[in-house]
């Protein structure tokens, strides 16, 4: 009910702005940008892989885990079929050690400690960055192993633009969307909204019941809206208020073993909200921007409750101390009042931290900056967290530059709910994860009048002490037991002539990733940490037409049996899309094959996925 009520206070004054907008002075407004610079501007070191809204607009109709699935150096752990519970391992860090932000909100549940990337869908959002490594200085805790960034893209100089999309796929793969961006130089409005749904009854070969058998209980649907107004009362400062709810139900896949004992079958339903209210104000030396949120996360399995609502406060000022040196500094505020059934009735925590960053441009070639950031936590403080980036341009001519840069940064993750307050066995006092990571690595480019080279390459180590692990027992606890090292390597290259002026445009891109994830107490590679991911794409286009193929190959990885090993696999994915226009108007439309070879393949073990499968989409942009 608290719930559904802030909801309607929310919605209320974002319909009743809109409602006022025409009693404002009607006087042109200049169009300037408010806003301080974002942690990316203060992290020039590290290597960063940017998704913009072309790249996203292939894959919009599946989710986040699907995107960097096909298009990252990560490893996504799928426990089955599309929309089941999706993970993700960068830098052979675990899920927990990944933070996901959007609007200075770490979505990373804080009772489990990660987030269910399959419940993320990419039509959201307008762009998305993946920070590799460490980044606790910045984004707070958990962002050891990388931070994903989503973006929402308002342009005030944009004519009002809507889009609608569907989508029909194998397996009764469903997909309803729509996008609105609409409103005047004083008031501008983004509306999203998205239905997701598919049986999943695919036909495998159950190496238990050593015959072909049609996958059950593995069915799901999604739901949400992301709606966001902002209003600017002067050339100086912005109001905004966004909101995102979501809900998702979905039959747990059974593992082989049970795929057909429906006495074993379960299911779980999440019900997210997140409501956040910004203000920004410039002035002649500092841009302010405050913003307060509430967010209430619910997942209900098996008749049990397990919720948590948090408000959060937070506060940035930046500024030009000079002509190349730049300062940002700004504190978050957040209390948490979780609902679980194995938490003593009274439990609440609260967390705050403080951070400062500082960019300096020593000359046009090269910039240093550092950021510094100290959290508490309700019984004890989290590491105090230094980080460095650089950056230098060490060649740039006309048709040719090299970037060499470095970082290095201390990384820590504070224990979960779960992990301090869980059963009869809870301990407060678990220490927080603490660790470094380091990387080193090159951009280098070339182009002339009909081809464009890239490459990338960086090395990394990263060190992780106190670990988290759950003991088995009577009953089950976390505790601090191991320490764990990561060590590797990141190489992309593509060379195209999308920039030349030839009718047929094409580009050739691949990326490998080395990851040595081992603990220091047994020589073993992590679970479900592949040494080596390796992908491939082709893109084709020609006037209205374009062909995307793209492979990927997933080694061998460990699992917790020390005897047995998940098989490396490849799959090969192909898309064919053409683009119609009607006056103002255009109209996408896209098929594809996944799985093309229609390869056996488990992402985590007796999870089997799907074979060949297709997708139809038509978007629709007025």
């Amino acid at each position: 009910m608290r719930l559904k009520g802030l909801m309607a206070v929310l919605f209320f004054i974002s319909t009743y702005c809109v409602g006022q907008e025409y009693q404002l002075p009607d006087r042109e407004l200049k169009e300037v940008e408010i806003t301080a610079k974002s942690m990316k501007y203060y992290s020039q070191g590290a290597h960063i892989q940017t998704f913009d809204s072309t790249e996203m607009q292939f894959y919009n109709e599946g989710t986040l885990a699907t995107l960097l699935r096909d298009k990252a150096s990560v490893y996504i752990r799928e426990y089955g079929a599309p929309g089941q519970l999706s993970s993700i391992s960068i830098r052979g860090a675990s899920p927990e050690n990944t933070a996901i932000v959007w609007n200075g909100i770490n979505l990373n549940s804080l009772t489990l400690g990660q987030t269910d990337m399959s419940t993320i869908n990419t039509f959201y959002f307008d762009n998305i960055d993946l920070q590799y490594g460490a980044s606790s200085a910045q984004y707070g805790s958990g962002a050891v192993g990388g931070t994903i960034i989503l973006k929402d893209q308002l342009d005030w100089e944009s004519e009002n633009h809507f889009e609608i999309q569907t989508a029909y796929g194998s397996f009764n793969q469903q997909f309803y969307g729509f996008k609105a961006q609409y409103g005047n130089n004083k008031w501008k409005h983004k509306t999203v909204g998205l239905y997701q749904m598919a049986d999943n009854d695919y036909t495998f070969y159950n190496e238990y019941a050593k015959e072909d058998q049609v996958q059950q209980n593995a069915g799901f649907w999604h739901a949400g809206i992301l709606h966001e107004t902002h209003f600017k009362p002067n050339e100086n400062e912005e109001w905004s208020v966004n909101l995102w709810y979501t809900q998702d139900q979905r039959g747990i896949q059974p593992i082989m073993g049970n795929n057909m004992k429906p006495s074993t079958y379960d299911s779980t339903e999440n019900t997210n909200f997140r409501g956040v209210v910004n203000y920004k104000v410039k002035n002649d030396q500092w841009t302010h921007t405050a913003s307060v949120a509430y967010i209430q996360d619910e997942l209900l399995n098996g008749g049990s409750q397990i919720a948590t609502q948090r408000v959060q406060g937070d506060y940035r000022g930046e500024t030009s101390l000079t002509n190349s040196l730049t300062l940002q500094t700004g504190l978050t505020l957040m209390n948490i009042w979780p609902d679980v059934y194995a938490y003593a009735a009274d439990t609440e925590e609260f967390r705050g931290s403080v951070f400062a960053a500082v960019r300096w441009d020593v000359t046009n070639r090269f910039n240093v900056s550092t950021t510094l950031r100290q959290t508490v936590v309700t019984g004890y403080s989290a590491p105090f967290t230094p980080s460095l980036n650089l950056s230098y341009i060490a060649l740039e001519d006309g048709s040719q530059s090299l970037k060499i840069k470095s970082s290095a940064g201390r990384s820590y993750r504070v224990p979960t709910l779960n992990e301090r307050y869980w059963g009869e066995k809870a301990n407060p006092d678990i220490k927080p994860e603490d660790g470094y990571n380091v990387d080193l690595g090159f951009d280098y480019t070339k182009s002339n009048n009909h081809l464009t080279f890239n490459t990338s390459v960086t090395g990394f180590y990263l060190r992780t002490f106190n670990k988290i692990l759950w003991i088995p027992g009577n009953p089950t606890y976390a505790a601090n037991v191991k320490e764990t090292y990561s060590r590797g390597v990141e190489v992309s290259a593509d060379i195209g002539n999308q920039y030349s002026k030839q009718l047929l445009k094409w580009k050739f891109g691949a990326a490998y990733s080395f990851t040595d994830a081992q603990n220091l107490d047994k020589d073993k590679q992590l679970m479900y940490v592949p040494k080596n991911l390796f992908r491939s794409y082709i893109n084709l286009g020609i006037a209205t037409w374009s062909l995307n193929i793209d492979g990927n190959f997933v080694g061998k990885r460990t699992t917790a049996n020390d005897y047995y090993n998940l098989d490396a696999y490849q799959l090969l994915n192909v898309g064919l899309s053409k683009w119609f226009k009607i006056n103002n108007s255009r109209i996408l439309l896209t098929a594809k094959v996944n799985n093309i070879t229609n390869s056996e393949y488990q992402n985590y073990e007796e999870y089997p996925m799907p074979g060949i499968n297709y997708m139809f989409k038509a978007n629709f942009n007025f």
